[in-house]
């Protein structure tokens, strides 16, 4: 096994790649807004940029009657029993993915696969094997302990033998891969020394943005916002490890201090009516909003004046390169790869875990002062320019896979 640390310093743009045959394989829909969706749209795009085309395979760009069983889940199984609902999901999504790259590889030359989870991965292990071929398979790890976990977390899943079977598949796929790369310095710790999991090469490359012409901001009249209103804004999936409920809790001691702030929640999930049932009974329910799915998150960034980041399980943080690149001071729980992140963004501060009273102390300051969130702002964006652009994090891939022409 060999591991590599991450260079901390931007690399200068390389030669053109050379000839290759890259394929991208997850078991998400290309659209959508989380971690994995986004890296595997900037991860596409950056290719495409750089003259590489490379096909993107999910059980959903096959054959259309996959649809009808991948509807099961979510008209019946999800309201019967959580557990069987995810039973049905990976075994039925993983042959699909399979059947679609099978499809492919027997067409077409391929001599990359990138993964986007252990499953993908394991189908792309299996294609190889079962065509006698010799592409490369590496795998991004995007969570920070496993999927079993982040399952039982998040309440869809509460049956420990199916958790330690896909804990143990997982392992299997570490290991059996060509690489892993993982989004976070953290992420990699937790997988190889917390679970003793041993890939054969594993490497670090950060998650990467495209710098696009920065959004205009959304009129905050038409979120019933005004000019003077304080804008504490989080994106996130409305669930218990993304942890809103004590955001919620924190805010109102934040209310009673700042008079004109404002909480706006970007998400939806299934903790959306405890959160405005905890919002009324704190008595702010006039102050926090809850916006629902938005496809325009850049343009509220550009909106808030402070985004808080409350996640308690977080392999990289994503939404904290979105905050700096739209030049939005930020503040964050200390959970997975969110300080490695903030402490190279220097845009931000970090809260305390569990002390609310040691919280407000760090945000008060903050809070109460324009001029310094402006300069948090300012040098976040710059550090995002240096070290989290689209073009950083595909370069790092190019050189990783041996897709770059030696200088």
């Amino acid at each position: 096994m060999t591991s590599q640390a991450i260079l901390l310093m931007p690399m200068p743009t390389s030669a053109l790649p050379k000839k290759a045959s890259v394929v991208v394989l997850t078991m998400m829909r290309p659209a959508g807004n989380t971690g994995v969706q986004t890296h595997t749209r900037v991860l596409l795009d950056g290719l495409a940029e750089r003259g590489i085309d490379a096909p993107l395979i999910t059980p959903f760009s096959g054959r259309k009657w996959w649809k009808g069983v991948f509807a099961i889940r979510r008209l019946v199984l999800d309201f019967v029993n959580r557990n069987w609902a995810l039973r049905w999901y990976r075994p039925w999504h993983f042959v699909a993915v399979k059947q679609g790259f099978l499809s492919h590889a027997r067409s077409q030359p391929v001599t990359h696969v990138v993964a986007t989870c252990p499953l993908s991965a394991r189908a792309a292990l299996e294609v190889r094997r079962q065509l006698g071929r010799d592409f490369e398979v590496s795998m991004v790890c995007h969570f920070a302990y496993s999927h079993a976990r982040e399952a039982l977390d998040n309440g869809q899943l509460n049956d420990p033998n199916t958790a330690g079977r896909i804990e143990q598949q997982e392992a299997d796929v570490f290991q059996a891969v060509d690489r892993v790369i993982y989004v976070s310095n953290s992420a990699r710790k937790s997988l190889e020394e917390a679970r003793n999991i041993r890939p054969k090469r594993s490497v670090v490359i950060w998650n990467g943005l495209a710098d696009d012409n920065r959004p205009a901001a959304v009129d905050r009249r038409s979120l019933g916002l005004t000019d003077q209103d304080l804008v504490l804004l989080m994106v996130g999936s409305l669930e218990r490890r993304k942890n809103q409920m004590a955001l919620v809790d924190l805010f109102a001691r934040i209310a009673k201090e700042f008079d004109h702030a404002k909480l706006v929640l970007v998400g939806e999930g299934p903790d959306r009516a405890a959160l405005r049932r905890r919002a009324h009974q704190l008595g702010i329910e006039h102050r926090v909003k809850l916006l629902g799915q938005r496809g325009d998150v850049p343009a509220l960034l550009a909106m808030c004046d402070l985004y808080i980041h409350y996640s308690l399980v977080e392999s990289f943080g994503l939404a904290l390169l979105e905050s700096a690149r739209a030049g939005v001071a930020s503040a964050a729980l200390p959970s997975g790869g969110v300080p490695e992140v903030q402490a190279i963004l220097q845009g931000g501060v970090l809260l305390h875990p569990s002390d609310e009273n040691a919280s407000m102390q760090i945000l008060r300051p903050v809070l109460g002062d324009a001029a310094l969130r402006a300069d948090l702002g300012r040098r976040g964006r710059e550090h995002f320019q240096r070290f989290f652009t689209r073009e950083s994090m595909v370069e790092s891939y190019l050189r990783e896979l041996g897709l770059v022409a030696a200088e």
